[in-house]
């Protein structure tokens, strides 16, 4: 399905937002610092409190989307064909030893990490394949929550 926002949507997300004059990809790196880890970080958390269960999908080749995520039960990286499942809190520290200066941790790339580790499982599975829940159990993912697990 498509979403195709109105006018009128558009004016409603955009009230109040400016423009802010910018003359180095630093002063961007340095706005994107100040402000997106705050927003999403504090997003996260009311999503947090009224979910039993979150996916966050990784953005840009990313490794860990942002440094508020700290605690996370599954961690999948798919290819085509594939799944690949990663010890979740080894791959955070592995993104967190090959960040660098004061980058956002989600500047590490996928790619800067797999070299320090080895998937625990790997799950090929043919394109277009629709996964159910018992597919998701079969690939070694519980859902458990953490919140009373």
């Amino acid at each position: 399905n498509e979403v195709i926002p109105t006018l009128e949507d558009v004016g409603r997300l955009s009230h109040g937002a400016g423009i802010v004059d910018v003359n180095s990809l630093e002063e961007v790196q340095q706005y994107e610092q100040e402000h997106f880890e705050n927003y999403v970080t504090s997003s996260f958390r009311e999503v947090e409190g009224g979910a039993e269960v979150m996916v966050i999908e990784g953005f840009n080749d990313a490794a860990w989307p942002f440094d508020g995520l700290e605690a996370v039960d599954c961690l999948l990286v798919t290819g085509p064909g594939h799944v690949y499942v990663y010890d979740a809190q080894k791959f955070r520290k592995a993104a967190y030893m090959m960040n660098r200066g004061d980058l956002p941790i989600r500047e590490v790339t996928f790619g800067r990490v797999t070299d320090l580790l080895r998937p625990k499982g790997l799950h090929r599975i043919e394109p277009s394949t629709e996964l159910g829940a018992a597919d998701l159990k079969r690939l070694g993912v519980s859902l458990p929550t953490g919140k009373s697990d």
